[in-house]
């Protein structure tokens, strides 16, 4: 990870991202995660937001991390979290080497998973 993330706080979106479902990724230092703020003039869906989120924090392209529906429905995602808009539920998955969890009010956290080998 980019030792200026931890400092700033805040992910700069590359133009060349794909998709325009994100507004802003701030990174949370005490939770080592990214809190994805998605665009609420122009809603696309979670989906997107999950691929524009994890393609930023692994710094990656869509080119290079499996499809989305490879790790999850992202149709039956988005139900869950559009039905449960209560806040109440959580839905945590892995994805292209992170954890996401998304819960009920659209929260998205992303979190690199790191390597635990030890020497």
């Amino acid at each position: 990870m980019d030792e200026s993330r931890e400092r700033l706080g805040k992910v700069s979106i590359p133009a060349t991202t794909e998709f325009d479902a994100v507004d802003s990724i701030e990174y949370e230092p005490t939770a080592d995660s990214y809190r994805v703020i998605r665009r609420a003039a122009h809603p696309e869906p979670m989906a997107y937001a999950i691929v524009e989120a994890v393609c930023v924090v692994t710094e990656q392209t869509m080119l290079d991390i499996e499809p989305l529906h490879n790790a999850i429905n992202p149709e039956a995602l988005e139900t869950l979290v559009t039905d449960a808009a209560s806040g109440s539920t959580l839905v945590r998955f892995h994805y292209a080497g992170c954890e996401i969890e998304i819960s009920g009010s659209g929260e998205i956290i992303v979190r690199a998973i790191r390597d635990q080998q030890t020497s």
